[in-house]
């Protein structure tokens, strides 16, 4: 039935990919992530662990800080640098709040997001662990939110909800905005639509974008720790491209019921975070540092995964289209 629903997706996908998308879906009678209502049962946030990686920490970070706090985790790991760490330690006391109970700070001696990250993991304490960008915004609610899905299913490895652009006050006028921002805003927006549109027909995600994302503890263990730390591109050992691994880990892995893991998407302002956006054209470096890392983590999957044409095949498909889009709009033109 899969495979008969998809074969008549992909031939709607010649005309639109989301006609295509909405088809398949409709045939095999997914339903969309809706938060709003979600039966919880005993969701015990004190049992989340939130690590932060951060360098070059910006001034908001004691309201971001504030937000995470008024969650009521049961800690808050902060990973920085010997560099940034008394600039980091006068940040958090700013917060204005009590942190010492709460807040752990600690640091490496050079910049390594994955080295940061797996520090945090290896210190987490509970049964899961959200990984957060230093500049986001949490709405109140988020993890009671985010462990919803965690508790629904015993297979679920992995969830993420909506991701939206922070714009000052003073910057929401047409005649202050930048061009950069208004990019920046429509990628972040159509970045939603996708994500869900993708779950909601097979139920992978590409990626799990790393701004915020919460994982069931034993999903990161030692194994995956020591994989995360020492993976090589013809080799070159990479830093950047953590999400992308961790996405990956979650599809070649199984749980201790032997089955393959399952991520979940989440829509709605109960599971959106708010992130900072830069003004200028800051970040192109990193634009093309994120271009480089999904083709790095396509051609990975498609080789490391090779039972995902049958567990997610829309997902698949749009991981060679991507590989071959030089070659499709050579043809095309």
């Amino acid at each position: 039935m899969a495979f008969v629903a998809y074969a008549g997706a992909i031939i709607l996908g010649a005309i639109d990919n989301e006609t295509a998308d909405h088809f398949y879906s409709a045939l095999l009678r997914r339903k969309p992530p809706i938060p709003d209502g979600v039966a919880r049962r005993h969701a015990d946030i004190q049992d989340v662990t939130i690590i932060v990686p951060t360098i070059n920490t910006p001034s908001t970070f004691p309201e971001s800080l504030r937000r995470w706090i008024a969650n009521k985790p049961g800690q808050i790991i902060i990973e920085t640098i010997d560099r940034d760490y008394d600039h980091v330690k006068n940040l958090i006391k700013r917060c204005e709040v009590d942190t010492d109970k709460v807040v752990k700070l600690h640091r490496v001696k050079k910049a390594s997001k994955r080295h940061q990250v797996s520090n945090g993991i290896r210190r987490a304490l509970g049964s899961f662990i959200c990984l957060s960008d230093n500049d986001n915004f949490w709405p109140p609610d988020l993890l009671e939110t985010m462990m919803a899905p965690f508790e629904l299913n015993d297979d679920v490895g992995g969830v993420v909800g909506d991701q939206n652009p922070y714009v000052p006050p003073e910057r929401q006028d047409p005649d202050v905005i930048t061009p950069w921002e208004v990019a920046a805003i429509r990628g972040m927006h159509s970045r939603n639509r996708r994500i869900v549109r993708e779950w909601s027909v097979d139920g992978g995600v590409n990626i799990l974008a790393g701004r915020t994302v919460m994982y069931r503890a034993e999903t990161l263990n030692k194994l995956f720790r020591d994989a995360f730390k020492g993976e090589v591109w013809k080799g070159k050992e990479l830093d950047s491209g953590d999400d992308c691994f961790i996405t990956r880990w979650l599809l070649r892995t199984k749980n201790k019921r032997c089955k393959n893991w399952k991520v979940h998407v989440l829509q709605g302002p109960e599971s959106a975070v708010e992130s900072a956006i830069e003004t200028t054209d800051k970040d192109k470096s990193q634009l093309l540092r994120w271009e480089v890392n999904t083709l790095r983590h396509f051609m990975t999957t498609l080789k490391e995964v090779p039972d995902l044409w049958q567990r997610h095949p829309r997902l698949a498909r749009k991981m060679v289209e991507r590989l071959l889009r030089p070659v499709i709009t050579g043809v095309h033109l």
